[in-house]
This record gives structure tokens, C-alpha cells and sequence, in this order.
């Protein structure tokens, strides 16, 4: 687990947990849990099948519309 002293934003914190990785595979995962772990054996039977590279998209979003296009700093102040 890589802890950051604040907020960098999900770039800088994906980028953190990369350069810490270690082993054959690896799941980028909130800590607000927006992505489902039960997806995780889908994932692995991919990799077992061959495949290098695996990944997914939420079919349904549970954040509202708006509030993703605006801004995080117009939305804090």
C-alpha cells in the first residue's frame, strides 16, 4: 500500500502505486471502492486465457453527471 501525504489527485496516486508494484499482475483500486472486487476472478481468467493486458469500464456510473464535469476546485472552494 502506497500512502501519500494528501491529495495529489488519481494521476500522481496511480503513477505512486506503479512505481511500487511487484509480482506477474497488478489491480489499480480505490480506496472508495468505485471499481467491484468481485471483478477480479473475471480478470484472472483473462490473464490465464493469455491475454497481457485486462481491462474493464463500469457499465453503470453511480456519481452523478454534473457533478463529474465540474471541477473538483469550483466545487471546494
Amino acid at each position: 500500500m502506497v500512502k501519500l501525504r494528501r491529495n495529489f489527485g488519481q494521476t500522481s496516486a496511480l503513477a505512486a502505486g506503479f512505481d511500487h508494484t511487484q509480482g506477474d499482475s497488478f489491480w489499480p483500486w480505490t480506496a472508495i471502492l468505485q471499481h467491484d472486487p468481485r471483478e477480479i476472478p473475471n480478470f484472472l481468467a483473462k490473464l490465464e486465457e493469455g491475454y497481457d493486458v485486462v481491462s474493464g469500464w463500469r457499465k453503470e456510473r453511480i456519481d452523478n453527471f454534473v457533478m463529474r464535469r465540474i471541477p473538483r476546485a469550483a466545487r471546494t472552494g
